[in-house]
């Protein structure tokens, strides 16, 4: 999965619009929902609110083919589109990449900073994290 930098991560965004463009973000949610789809199929989603054009939707799928989040497979004269990735899995991989960049970066990460975040974190939280760790070893 060749989609993210650090660089590119929008705070203030939710969910993949953290790391991909508005565009690209609403383009996978509708591939997560439908399974696959053609650039019609995912135009004619996408146009339920707002009108974007055929070749835009296509170029964005094609800069999606690029970050490897898409596939693209030839059915019955027509290309389809699927994702490469759940959107579990690609929410995933970004938190895996924020959190080793922030690893290596000392100025940023600092145990106490860490710790005082886990510390206000529900018991929810806690324990999923704590069974996550527990997996590992």
């Amino acid at each position: 999965m060749n989609v993210f930098n650090i660089q590119q991560f929008k705070m203030h965004k939710k969910g993949p619009e953290k790391v991909l463009g508005n565009l690209e973000a609403r383009i996978m949610e509708i591939l997560w929902k439908i399974g696959e789809g053609s650039v019609r199929d995912v135009r004619e989603n996408l146009a339920k609110k707002k009108y974007i054009s055929f070749n835009t939707v296509m170029t964005v799928m094609n800069r999606l083919i690029g970050k490897q989040l898409l596939q693209k497979l030839r059915k019955g004269g027509v290309y389809c589109y699927k994702a490469q990735v759940t959107r579990k899995t690609f929410c995933q991989k970004i938190s895996e990449s924020i959190f080793r960049e922030l690893l290596h970066d000392p100025q940023f990460f600092g145990m106490a900073g860490f710790m005082s975040a886990m510390e206000r974190l529900d018991q929810n939280t806690l324990k999923k994290i704590e069974n996550i760790l527990k997996k590992r070893h």
